[in-house]
């Protein structure tokens, strides 16, 4: 029977059932598959060492989880950020708030506060205008 092997050391039981198996060939463990074409008399075989697909999966596993790393101390990094640029313009408005008394009743400045936030500062706003009017 004619064989193709890129290593001539290593060679398969052609008896192996048709079908994965792990065979031990030289003193090393092989995934090996077989196929037999019972009309043609042929049999196919395929084989790897099992290191080798255990090295080449612990690979790919480390080259999958660097970027998920990379990805958590960036988010590490931008949530801190994103929350003091977005509290920075609540604490403006805050200051602003703290500043209202019956001599000054301006509106607040929420042009730079947060949509979520709006509604509660036009509330406030409103509030304070109602004061106004009230005052007069």
């Amino acid at each position: 029977m004619p064989t193709d092997n890129t290593d001539p050391e290593v060679t398969f039981d052609r008896d192996a059932s048709s079908r994965f198996s792990v065979e031990r060939i030289n003193g090393h463990r092989y995934c090996l598959y077989t196929l037999r074409k019972a009309a043609e008399g042929l049999t196919y075989q395929v084989g790897q060492p099992i290191s080798f697909r255990e090295q080449t999966a612990g690979r790919a596993a480390l080259e999958s989880l660097m970027p998920t790393v990379f990805l958590i101390v960036l988010v590490w990094i931008a949530i801190p950020l994103i929350v003091e640029a977005a509290f920075t313009s609540l604490k403006r408005a805050g200051t602003d708030a703290e500043s209202i008394d019956i001599d000054r009743l301006a509106p607040l400045d929420i042009s730079h506060v947060p949509a979520e936030v709006r509604p509660f500062a036009d509330s406030i706003n409103l509030m304070i205008a109602r004061l106004q009017v009230g005052i007069d």
